[in-house]
């Protein structure tokens, strides 16, 4: 299946305010994709046997910061996630973009979660905001060292590992 198939057919399933772009006169085509809506849409793409794209080859992020000067036309800052995925049943690829506004007034967007609005902050029986602290460790051993917190504050921790079997059978 071609690119402009794939942008078709997805068109046709969510629409054009969901599949917002199709690039094709680049040397690598992309697909342009609502963020709120890329999970939907890539559950989709590795769901249907049209496409079946088993594979995310690749995922990176584009950080839009400063207008290049040499391009045409100026952009907004923003920030990109690109999504490279493979159907080795089909021997097809996508490219899948989405894009996030690189400011919120004085702050970052995304660091508060991109185009997710900000939660109401939780309370205590007395009222005071609930403290929540993520921690991301690559090493396990290590965990423990940064789970100390103040009384009344949350931890959250993400360990970090190659856990490719694990992932695909959550996905499944």
């Amino acid at each position: 299946m071609r690119i402009e198939e794939i942008h078709q057919l997805l068109v046709e399933k969510f629409g054009a305010e969901t599949i917002r772009t199709l690039k094709t006169d680049t040397r690598d085509p992309w697909i342009e994709v609502a963020a709120e809506k890329i999970a939907t849409v890539g559950l989709f793409l590795r769901d249907d046997p049209r496409t079946e794209f088993d594979a995310l080859n690749d995922l990176c992020g584009v950080d839009c910061l400063e207008t290049d000067p040499k391009k045409k036309t100026p952009c907004t800052p923003h920030v990109e996630v690109v999504y490279h995925l493979y159907s080795y049943t089909h021997k097809h690829w996508a490219k899948l973009k989405v894009c996030v506004p690189r400011w919120q007034g004085v702050r970052l967007a995304f660091a508060e979660g991109g185009l997710v609005p900000p939660a109401a902050p939780a309370t205590t029986g007395g009222g005071a905001g609930q403290a929540v602290r993520i921690v991301n460790v690559i090493d396990p051993s290590l965990a423990a060292d940064y789970l100390t917190s103040p009384a009344g504050e949350k931890s959250i921790l993400n360990i970090l590992s190659r856990n490719g079997s694990a992932v695909r059978e959550i996905l499944r």
